[in-house]
């Protein structure tokens, strides 16, 4: 991995190691990796790039969801009036939303239900035919 010294850009093999350990190795082990980076330097590069910290499921379900309802899920802000119809709290939702979590049929099927999704819908969301969402 040759990074030109004093150089502050990051190389993809540098981005690589940080993506493929973050979450699973503090930043110190990290940077210890990456030679002329600090743990600062690392936690930052995490920090401004939005690399999850916590492992994401293969599938995240909420997110398709929401991409499939509204186009682009960063465009839904749900309010206390969605969590109190979907019956879920602000954290759980968050959690599924970004791919922490995988949620139970019951969740799904509330929150189709809190976002007025169509049978239609849900069958045009990836993969999710198999699930008895609406029986």
């Amino acid at each position: 991995m040759a990074r030109e010294v004093g150089s502050h850009n990051w190389t993809s093999e540098e981005e690589r190691i940080v993506r493929a350990n973050a979450g699973m190795m503090s930043f110190e082990s990290i940077a210890e990796l990456l030679p002329g980076r600090t743990a600062m330097a690392v936690q930052l590069f995490i920090y401004r790039r939005r690399i999850p910290l916590r492992r994401m499921v293969a599938r995240p379900i909420i997110q398709i969801m929401l991409q499939t309802k509204f186009g682009d899920e960063t465009l839904f802000a749900p309010n206390r009036e969605f969590y109190r119809r979907a019956k879920i709290g602000c954290r759980r939702f968050q959690d599924l939303s970004r791919g922490y979590a995988q949620p139970t049929q019951e969740e799904i099927i509330r929150i189709a239900r809190a976002l007025s999704m169509k049978p239609d819908e849900m069958l045009a969301m990836q993969e999710c035919t198999q699930l008895d969402l609406f029986d």
